[in-house]
This record gives C-alpha cells, sequence and structure tokens, in this order.
C-alpha cells in the first residue's frame, strides 16, 4: 500500500479494525489504538471512536462507551468551524449525535438526554440532512414519552413539522419515519387517555414485510383501546 496516500491508508487501517471486531477480536482494536489521543483528521476520529465503542459495548464495558463519547465530544470542541463545512463529515457528525443521544437514552439518563436534545437540535436545521433530523426529533418524543412529559410531546408534535423527506427518495425510509411517527404518536395519546385518538394513530402504522416495528405489539395496543372504549367486536379482531 502507497502509504503517501493518507486516505488509502486511513481506510485499509479502519477496514481492519473493523474486521478485527467483526470476528469478535474486541480487544485487539483497543490495544492497536489505546495511545490514539488525537487525530488531524476529524473525519478520522468518528471511525476510530465508533470502532472502539462496538468494541467496549460487546466486551459489556459500558464505563468505555461512555468515555468513548465524551472523549469525541471534547475532541469535536477543537474543530467547530469545519463541522459544516464539508457534507460526509456533517453526515457523521450528526449520526454522531444520533448516537450519543440515544446512548443518554437508553441508559437512562433522561434529564441529560433531553437537555443534549434541546442544544443541539438546531444542527438539524439543512434539509439535506433530513434522515438525521428525522431520528434525532423520534429519539427526542421517545425522552419525552420516558419522562411522561406527554403534553409536552403531543405540543412538539402539533408545532412544528415533525418529519421531512426532502431529499430522502427511498419509500421504505419514508414509510418506516412515519410508521415511527404514528408509534409514538399512539403512545401519546395512550398515555394522555385519549383511546379514540390512539386508535387512530396505530391504524395509520402500515405494515410492510421488512417493518422495524413489531406488529403483535401493535396490534395488541389497538385491541386493549379499543376494549377500553367498550368496543369489544373491534377489540376481538386484533387478538
Amino acid at each position: 500500500i502507497d502509504c503517501k496516500n493518507l486516505k488509502l491508508c486511513e481506510d485499509v487501517w479502519f477496514a481492519y479494525l473493523s474486521c478485527l471486531n467483526s470476528n469478535g477480536l474486541y480487544n485487539k482494536p483497543l490495544d492497536l489504538t489505546k495511545d490514539l489521543v488525537y487525530a488531524d483528521n476529524p473525519a478520522s476520529l468518528f471511525s476510530i471512536s465508533s470502532i472502539r465503542r462496538v468494541s467496549y459495548f460487546e466486551l459489556g464495558n459500558f464505563i468505555g462507551v461512555n468515555f468513548e463519547f465524551e472523549w469525541l465530544l471534547a475532541e469535536l470542541e477543537n474543530h467547530p468551524e469545519i463541522l459544516f463545512t464539508d457534507k460526509t463529515l456533517t453526515s457523521h457528525y450528526l449520526e454522531f449525535l444520533n448516537d450519543y443521544q440515544e446512548h443518554l437514552r437508553s441508559t437512562g439518563r433522561l434529564d441529560k438526554a433531553l437537555s443534549f436534545t434541546n442544544e443541539n437540535l438546531n444542527k438539524f436545521e439543512d434539509d439535506n440532512y433530513n434522515y438525521y433530523r428525522n431520528q434525532f426529533v423520534l429519539n427526542y418524543l421517545n425522552i419525552l414519552l420516558q419522562l411522561n412529559k406527554c403534553s409536552e410531546a403531543l405540543s412538539f408534535i402539533e408545532g412544528n413539522e415533525v418529519l421531512k423527506f426532502d431529499n430522502i427518495t427511498t419509500p421504505r425510509s419514508k414509510i418506516a419515519d412515519s410508521n415511527a411517527l404514528q408509534n409514538r404518536l399512539g403512545r401519546i395519546y395512550d398515555c394522555l387517555g385519549e383511546n379514540t385518538k390512539a386508535i387512530q394513530a396505530y391504524k395509520q402504522i402500515k405494515k410492510t414485510e421488512d417493518s422495524q416495528l413489531n406488529f403483535a405489539l401493535v396490534y395488541m395496543e389497538l385491541s386493549r383501546r379499543y376494549n377500553l372504549t367498550g368496543n369489544k367486536v373491534e377489540s376481538e379482531k386484533y387478538l
């Protein structure tokens, strides 16, 4: 390999580290990158940290996973002026913000997840990155639901264009995001005790062969909601 070509060398190096993880050799990438605390190319920071987070996660070292998120956040503070000047770099950055938001939510640090979301939501305004924005907003609604801030979640939906599909051309992605929104809306109305509106939201969900939603749970919710409204006939249809 001609290592005068830095991009080529980096691609091969990151592919090698990823292969080590894929083959269950999770300690190896950590050993090979343990002395790496800085990189001249900000784009390489995302690859390094992502690989190390996978290693830590598979080893069950969740403190290590959190360290990697916090380390990368700190490193990115050194490059604020260029994070939105290159499309690839911006995509990496917005994906990282999504990953960290989900990390905070899934580890139960909901108040920090909420403040992090409020601090960074404005970074998703460019319509060229609506895929990342949609995921960030959908997860924001999850955070509000888990905090039992159901009225606030509903107000956000009613006062904003929740999903944007400019530059998203894949029908599968559009359906998945739309289904996810209707599912959250159903849960919000469920939380607020509005059974009829919850039913309407759940029934908007479209079943597809590759859907990421568990439709058994959707049907269970429909059956339960119909039962609560006294409609036994419709309730039994979803059992």
